[in-house]
């Protein structure tokens, strides 16, 4: 799965495959449209779409990588947009089965029920997210945070295990 996220090769001499898009933008001039994150960001959001994709796996739900092309498998899709803008981060799409039919009134009602169910998930999950505003990506839901992270169990030693008396 952390594979299906992989960067796009860039064509660079730059060993982390990244290139600056204002590198050879002369000065006082900004390139039109939205900018790619730098790798480390990027990377950031990568990561969270895998542990989220994991996550949503281990809860029972079918999570995959996006296509824009939907598949016939139903269940959750997950889309990184590694751009820096407004929009930019983890979605997740709930797709129907192509018999149901993602634009017909039981394909919009499911899509609409199981968005707030996704949101509703990834809470119990300790994830933060919200229902996307993105006229683009309608039903979707935008993963803000991830769960903290667990602190370690102390492990037991035989003067702290439990007493016999």
């Amino acid at each position: 799965m952390d594979g299906e996220y992989a960067e796009e090769p860039t064509g660079s001499d730059d060993p982390s495959g990244w290139e600056d898009p204002t590198a050879s933008v002369p000065a006082g001039t900004e390139p039109l449209g939205p900018r790619r994150l730098a790798p480390p960001a990027a990377a950031a959001l990568l990561r969270l779409a895998a542990r989220v994709e994991r996550d949503l796996l281990t809860a029972g739900l079918n999570a995959k990588p996006y296509e824009v092309t939907p598949s016939a498998l139903a269940g959750v899709e997950v889309e990184v947009d590694a751009f820096d803008d407004a929009v930019g981060g983890v979605w997740l799409h709930w797709r129907t089965h192509p018999e149901v039919g993602a634009d017909s009134a039981a394909g919009l009602s499911v899509r609409l029920v199981m968005a707030e169910a996704l949101v509703r998930t990834l809470a119990a999950l300790g994830y933060g997210s919200e229902h996307g505003q993105d006229s683009l990506r309608p039903y979707a839901v935008r993963v803000l945070t991830a769960p903290p992270p667990t602190p370690a169990a102390p492990a037991a030693s035989p003067a702290t295990g439990p007493r016999r008396g």
